[in-house]
């Protein structure tokens, strides 16, 4: 993804020195009369701090980077798979970082990480497509073999010549928004120059004509909690069914 990043805040793979992996969404940009006021709903539905676990002493936000890798590759890779994947947006869940066709703006949230220094990290990202059906195909398109098969494409070039696997999995997750009520794919992390597995868990949810991404790194040789996860998720999805 410039991107997913999760795909557009920067999140940060430890390969000797931390380098910035796909980031969750770049500027928005207008493509349509909407924009503007679209813009500022996603703005107001992205994560904040208040969002976050209390138990984790957390720095202030910080602007999104450029994040390493090219979403355009997974968009590519998804609409050869056929089925479901044919008629997805270009910018579906902010993988790509610049809306274009039906998408009118791609949002990101600053980046949270531990006031410590290095993981977790949690982003969010907010995207706007023109109908509320685009959204539903979107999300399920999501949620078969093919966004499994093709999200390592986003970063497998620079990383298999650095020796690093990439595994992707389905999770559980809560259900909320519409369509099929959420989609949760975990992508973990091993090999060379890593201490101990990273972890990069992606929630997507679609509401009406929305799509939201939610990403939570982790690297202490486990996940995020699920459960602190969770709570974030829950509030960010009941805000965004509050303001639309």
């Amino acid at each position: 993804m410039s991107t997913h990043g999760v795909r557009k805040g920067v999140l940060c793979l430890a390969v000797g020195a931390v380098a910035s992996i796909p980031s969750i969404a770049a500027d928005a940009t207008a493509l349509g009369s909407s924009a503007s006021s679209d813009a500022a709903l996603a703005t107001k539905i992205n994560l904040t701090l208040n969002d976050l676990p209390s138990t984790i002493k957390w720095s202030p936000p910080v602007p999104r980077g450029p994040g390493v890798g090219d979403g355009r590759l997974f968009v590519a890779c998804m609409k050869a798979k056929g089925g479901l994947a044919t008629s997805i947006s270009p910018d579906l869940f902010g993988i790509v970082g610049k809306p274009g066709g039906v998408d009118t703006v791609d949002v990101p949230s600053p980046s949270y990480e531990r006031s410590s220094g290095g993981f977790p990290y949690v982003v969010s990202d907010v995207v706007f497509v023109t109908s509320a059906a685009q959204a539903t195909d979107d999300l399920a398109a999501m949620k078969t073999k093919a966004d499994l098969a093709c999200l390592p494409r986003i970063l497998d070039p620079g990383f298999s010549k650095s020796g690093i696997r990439e595994t992707v999995s389905r999770r559980s997750r809560p259900s909320f928004g519409t369509g099929n009520g959420g989609v949760h794919v975990r992508q973990v992390f091993t090999g060379a120059g890593l201490p101990s597995p990273n972890y990069f868990d992606f929630y997507y949810y679609v509401d009406g004509r929305v799509e939201i991404t939610i990403g939570f790194s982790s690297s202490a040789a486990q996940p995020f909690s699920s459960t602190l996860a969770d709570a974030v998720v829950a509030k960010i999805m009941t805000r965004a069914k509050s303001v639309l």
